[in-house]
């Protein structure tokens, strides 16, 4: 009888260890996982997919639910569970898509540029750049840092400009225009950026001219390479091309002493060399620091003296030296869609004296004339808008 009651006893044992393992099993799946959104909501049932812009869950009765990632405020089990055991999620949500993705900002302001390999509400596991492996809590977690490839800047600007050739005469007055760029980010960085400003000055010399229109327009082109100084910061060197047209047209006009004015149209070629700095301060706010040198290719000058008296000739001076400084501090707010910078800034040009042409009246030569070694300065701030 012995054997037989060895028997029953390993079946009971067996049987008992099954029950016990499907029920305990049973109890695990039927936990019920949820998300929790921005707006409140809560989607109960299991993570079956995410990625940095998505969360697809399947509810009970099978549906399966899609929502933004951005708008998940935190993973949850089901009413009763204490908050503070272990939650698994889902192996199947485990690994998150690279699709376009740079690094983790955490909520300490900390950033972390590389691949996310592995994923869950316990933890994030990062693959950096130089093949690093971080892992850090999933709590402190604070927002992905897209692969913002392309983005768009637009806003308007303010600024004071003052033109001097000195013991000559100076110009000085408000300008108000609109700004709009274009940038590529991808280790390389590719931007092309343009401003259109429109302003009133007033002229002084031994006489004066008040309220003449000035036109400023500028164009550039700018490549460079982002270099990540720390989790934090980044620097970009950057070379490119740049073309600036301004307008002083005090046509028609005529100064406190009699004298005419007339049109003057600036043109300088010129190629920016400068260094962005930008360190990210804490979740979506950072601030960067831009110092550039403006390589001066050359200018020309035209002056339409034919509006003081048609008998004179239009003048073209080339301008064969100089050089522009630069430099400017942004600070920029980045929300889920869009984000905002305010940017003050100062543009300096020191210009040398021009070549000399001929002045003629009706064909005949009566002098010679130039363009006197200038520089101007402008002072203002930016308001872009970006997406």
């Amino acid at each position: 009888m012995r054997p037989y009651h060895n028997k029953v006893w390993t079946c009971a044992i067996t049987v008992t260890f099954i029950l016990f393992f499907y029920t305990f099993s049973f109890a695990q799946t039927e936990n019920i996982k949820g998300v929790q959104f921005k707006d409140g909501s809560i989607v109960y049932g299991r993570v079956v997919e995410m990625n940095i812009y998505d969360i697809h869950i399947e509810a009970k009765d099978g549906k399966i639910i899609s929502r933004k990632f951005d708008d998940v405020v935190n993973f949850i089990k089901d009413i009763g569970v204490d908050a503070k055991q272990e939650v698994k999620q889902a192996p199947v949500a485990e690994k998150i898509l690279q699709t376009e993705m740079r690094g983790v900002r955490f909520k300490d302001g900390s950033v972390i540029y590389g691949t996310i390999i592995e994923m869950n509400i316990n933890k994030l596991i990062i693959l950096t750049k130089d093949n690093k492996v971080i892992t850090r809590k999933f709590d402190d977690f604070a927002s992905f840092i897209k692969s913002e490839l392309h983005t768009w800047e637009i806003g308007p600007g303010i600024s004071f400009i003052e033109y001097k050739e000195p013991d000559v005469m100076k110009e000085k007055g408000t300008m108000i225009g609109i700004g709009a760029a274009y940038t590529y980010h991808n280790g390389v960085m590719i931007k092309v950026a343009g401003r259109y400003s429109y302003g009133l000055v007033d002229y002084q010399n031994s006489g004066t001219i008040n309220n003449i229109d000035d036109i400023i327009f500028e164009i550039r082109g700018l490549a460079g390479y982002d270099f990540r100084a720390s989790s934090t910061v980044t620097i970009t060197p950057f070379i490119g091309l740049g073309y600036r047209y301004l307008e002083d047209d005090a046509s028609g006009k005529i100064s406190s002493t009699g004298a005419g004015g007339y049109l003057r149209e600036s043109n300088y070629y010129y190629s920016p060399i400068g260094i962005e700095v930008v360190n990210v301060i804490d979740g979506d706010w950072s601030a960067g620091v831009i110092l550039e040198y403006d390589y001066f290719w050359k200018g020309k000058q035209k002056s339409y003296l034919s509006d003081v008296d048609s008998g004179y000739n239009t003048v073209e001076s080339k301008q064969n030296s100089g050089y522009g400084v630069r430099g400017s501090i942004n600070i920029k707010k980045q929300t889920n869609r869009v984000f905002y910078v305010i940017e003050p800034f100062i543009r300096y040009w020191n210009i040398d004296k021009s070549d000399v042409q001929n002045l003629t009246y009706y064909g005949t030569v009566i002098g010679t004339v130039w363009e006197p070694k200038n520089e101007s300065t402008e002072i203002g701030v930016k308001f872009m808008i970006g997406f």
